[in-house]
């Protein structure tokens, strides 16, 4: 297996290629190669001790999906909460160095989560740059707001599914068209996928919330029932 990895790693060469030109081909120092299966699993292997570290640093913890990693900390009081997340960073930055591997400053970020309505001067810092803050961040395309409300969430499906309806008034007609059925299954395949993103999240939400995303889910049900009524009408008579 080990040597199954190293020929796989080693001496791999790349080149661009727009249109209908093509450049050199270059040798790769580092990186894996993106879009490969095994890249994941490669990626995963070598950032397990981080992770592990990382969680041993107290009340500080640590997820991580494919490429991208989030470091949190809980605590009633926010400058302990940030003197923990600045002992991840100092532990963050070592573990980069000893690995040869650096962080995207440009894509990292930071927030605060709180109820409170008190202004909350915070800096959190990677090396020498001092990181964003911002008030609501997408995760794994799931909007965080800084009051856990998921209103902006909820907003962002919406909008999508909304949009998505259209395909809907597209494929149906009364002479013409795709059968009911066909239209269910791309409600539920197209439209509804989106809307039920990270709808375990809106549990917690607010009646709005829930509320919005019916109205779209009312919309599609509305239109497919009333072409199944003119299809059936017009196939039947």
């Amino acid at each position: 297996m080990s040597k199954l990895i190293k020929t796989f790693l080693c001496q791999r060469q790349a080149r661009v290629r727009y249109r209908f030109t093509n450049s050199k081909f270059v040798q790769m120092r580092n990186r894996l190669p993106q879009g490969a299966v095994s890249s994941c699993s490669l990626f995963n292997i070598m950032i397990n001790d981080l992770i592990e570290n990382l969680k041993k640093i107290h009340a500080a913890q640590c997820l991580a999906f494919e490429v991208n990693i989030s470091v949190f900390s809980t605590d009633q009081n926010v400058d302990i909460s940030g003197a923990n997340i600045d002992q991840a960073m100092i532990y963050l930055e070592k573990w980069c160095d000893k690995n040869q591997m650096t962080s995207n400053t440009d894509k990292t970020v930071y927030q605060l989560f709180t109820l409170s309505t008190k202004q909350h001067l915070t800096t959190v810092k990677y090396k020498i740059r001092d990181l964003s803050r911002q008030d609501c961040f997408r995760y794994i395309c799931v909007a965080l707001d800084n009051k856990l409300s998921w209103r902006r969430h909820a907003d962002d499906n919406v909008e999508k599914g909304a949009s998505r309806l259209s395909l809907l008034r597209r494929l149906s007609g009364v002479t013409w068209g795709s059968s009911p059925e066909t239209l269910a299954t791309t409600y539920k395949t197209y439209v509804r996928s989106v809307l039920d993103y990270g709808g375990e999240l809106l549990a917690t939400a607010s009646n709005y919330c829930g509320d919005e995303v019916d109205r779209v889910q009312n919309k599609a049900l509305r239109l497919i029932n009333y072409f199944s009524c003119l299809f059936y009408a017009y196939y039947c008579s």
